[in-house]
């Protein structure tokens, strides 16, 4: 998976990981995996998502390794009875969707890697290319 156990330690303690995951780890897996396809979502249009998503290590972006961890954490919590959910959560939350459409919108260009193919298309680009051939009237 793109997260490992220690990267959980910069934004919940052990204790509390457990308590979220309700002691098990496939609630966590699934949770990641659900993370990961709904920052994909927003992202795909313009970067390249699998390779992206495939580093490891001090390759990953330091900002979307974050951003995963919070919409895991707030996932996670989610599935929590009643009122368990932190403000923290819900604030880093609307701090992710934030980014997520800056990047769509293009006000936001984090360090990630293209789309190279000529046959992608950058939806979320404000700017078209191109044009009509000129036309004369001289015949």
């Amino acid at each position: 998976m793109y997260l490992t156990e220690d990267d959980y330690k910069k934004l919940i303690t052990e204790d509390d990981r457990d308590v979220v995951e309700q002691s098990d780890d496939t609630t966590r897996t699934d949770a990641e995996k659900a993370a990961i396809e709904y920052i994909k979502g927003y992202l795909r249009s313009r970067y390249d998502v699998d390779t992206l998503f495939e580093k490891t290590g001090e390759e990953r972006n330091p900002a979307l390794l974050l951003f995963v961890m919070d919409e895991v954490l707030y996932t996670l919590h989610s599935s929590l009875p009643g009122n368990m959910m932190p403000e923290i959560r819900q604030i880093r939350k609307e701090n992710l969707d934030k980014w997520l459409k800056d990047i769509q919108k293009g006000h936001t260009q984090p360090d990630f890697p293209t789309i190279d193919s000529d046959d992608a298309t950058d939806l979320g680009s404000p700017v078209k290319y191109g044009g009509n051939t000129k036309l004369g009237s001289s015949w």
